[in-house]
């Protein structure tokens, strides 16, 4: 009687201890995708402030203009350091697009080819160089690349 007990005891404490540990898998779930939601908007709040700072090269990296060879060195300079924090936004969307519900991770994949075809720089530095960028960010350049010609 009292191994039975013993049984039941241990089978319930089981249970609840898989239920406890589930429930903090599920709470640890949604803590890393709060948390990568607001590093993605964090960097994105940056690269916004550095474009309303240096509105010249909003057109370069809003507008899919291209910046041409003669242009001054100092925007030169400006547009490829945005571009590289673009890029560096948009590696971490990739990076945490799995975490993502699949509307959502296909949603941030549109964003992320439009933001390639309204930033030629951008895209021209990792078509120049894919293997320093992380998941599909070259597929996705080299995708807004077909699209703009």
């Amino acid at each position: 009687m009292v191994t039975q007990a013993a049984q039941i005891a241990a089978a319930c404490a089981t249970v609840f201890g898989l239920v406890f540990i589930t429930i903090q898998a599920i709470r640890v779930r949604k803590s890393l995708q709060i948390s990568a939601a607001n590093g993605i908007y964090s960097h994105a709040e940056a690269l916004r402030s550095d474009i309303v700072a240096y509105p010249e090269t909003r057109p370069y990296l809003l507008e899919g203009k291209n910046l041409g060879k003669t242009a001054d060195p100092s925007l030169t300079s400006r547009v490829c350091t945005l571009s590289e924090m673009l890029l560096n936004y948009l590696e971490m969307i990739e990076v945490h697009a799995d975490g993502l519900r699949k509307s959502d991770a296909e949603a941030w994949h549109r964003f992320v080819v439009r933001s390639f075809e309204r930033a030629p720089t951008a895209c021209r530095i990792v078509l120049e160089h894919p293997e320093h960028y992380a998941g599909n960010l070259a597929r996705y350049a080299r995708e807004a690349d077909r699209e703009t010609g």
